[in-house]
């Protein structure tokens, strides 16, 4: 465990950087050295870390099912704390595992949680879990806000769209036009495939990357008097099979 004061906007902070042992007497001790923090410590504290366990079992998926009286330990050491969960986006079930025979079990054993002191400074902070990638535990990332994110104008999604054959069409036929600005269409091609490698991305989301794609049709061109050569639009016909379908 790393716990350190820092200074964010000119106002002292505490950051706790936590890993509850595997082991759960070690693991209680990680619990008992914190609660004796919360007695001397005010002002704004901050902590994340991968903490090995969970408050209950809607944070847990597979395996057996544990004791209610388990999570007793863990809860009362983030009551004790004041500590009060962030809003969060992503598959909040941070960890995946094995067990014997084969059977997968999926925990979140990953968070970030903060007192009302830091809520009350930093309103807007919220959590993102990530894609896994090269561990079985999902990144965290803890986006510390005291305003909200700008977001863009909202984009209206008709899902009987997908029920036209002749939008099909058109759309299909419109990623085998060579009229198309490269650059532009590289760069949607590249949002497109991202959005469709995302273990966590909806059919809603994918149609929302697409919104641009009219926009394009629009905007085809010739440039230097020679029409721009698009190639290599095969995973996106795939990807709109795949959903169109």
């Amino acid at each position: 465990m790393i716990d350190v004061e820092a200074i964010i906007d000119g106002i002292k902070v505490f950051m706790t950087f936590v890993y509850g042992d595997h082991v759960l007497e070690r693991r209680d001790q990680v619990w008992e050295r914190l609660t004796r923090f919360s007695t001397t410590r005010t002002g704004l504290w901050f902590m994340i870390g991968d903490f090995n366990e969970i408050t209950d079992h809607n944070e847990k998926e597979g395996g057996r099912r544990r004791l209610d009286n388990s999570f007793l330990p863990f809860k009362q050491m983030l009551s004790d704390c004041g500590m009060i969960e962030f809003p969060f986006t992503g598959n909040m079930l941070s960890w995946v595992g094995k067990r014997a025979g084969g059977s997968t079990v999926r925990c979140k054993l990953d968070r970030a949680v903060g007192n009302e002191d830091w809520l009350e400074r930093f309103p807007h902070t919220a959590v993102k879990y990530l894609k896994l990638w090269g561990s079985d535990h999902r990144p965290v990332l803890a986006d510390i806000l005291t305003k909200p994110t700008k977001r863009s104008k909202s984009f209206k999604f008709d899902k009987r769209w997908f029920d036209s054959e002749e939008l099909r069409h058109v759309i299909l036929e419109g990623w085998k036009s060579v009229d198309l600005p490269q650059k532009q269409v590289e760069k949607l091609k590249e949002k497109v495939e991202c959005m469709y490698d995302n273990d966590d991305a909806t059919t809603e989301e994918i149609a929302v990357a697409l919104k641009d794609y009219p926009m394009l049709l629009r905007q085809r061109r010739s440039f230097g008097g020679k029409k721009v050569e698009c190639f290599g639009f095969e995973r996106e016909i795939e990807i709109l099979n795949s959903f169109m379908q």
